[in-house]
């Protein structure tokens, strides 16, 4: 995908997200659930998902209705805004947390 959009050169990224979003409508898919899984890798710290007001994150609150899943890959769980925390459903961590780290990522999760 991102070298389609490098190809394109997009002025700027409402531009590009109109190009995905008309490029997703166009495949007009019959079968429904859509079972589709969208990967976005270090993509904690983009400014699309630093605001809930942004685009990106309305989307991802709208996905579950079209089944379609999210996986957003990240060093660290604290590089996610609390908007992002807020709807998550499934957190997977991998070692290299502390006991304490892990308790505090729960907490920040569940606000608790």
């Amino acid at each position: 995908m991102q070298r389609i959009l490098e190809k394109k050169h997009f002025r700027n990224k409402q531009k590009e997200i109109e190009y995905i979003s008309k490029k997703l409508q166009s495949y007009d898919w019959k079968t429904y659930p859509h079972r589709c899984l969208l990967i976005l890798d270090d993509f904690a710290s983009h400014p699309l998902l630093k605001n809930r007001e942004q685009d990106m994150c309305r989307i991802l609150k709208k996905l579950r209705h079209f089944n379609i899943s999210v996986v957003i890959c990240v060093q660290t769980a604290k590089s996610l805004s609390k908007d992002v925390k807020r709807i998550l459903t499934d957190i997977i961590l991998f070692p290299g947390l502390s006991e304490d780290e892990f308790h505090g990522t729960y907490e920040r999760v569940h606000g608790r």
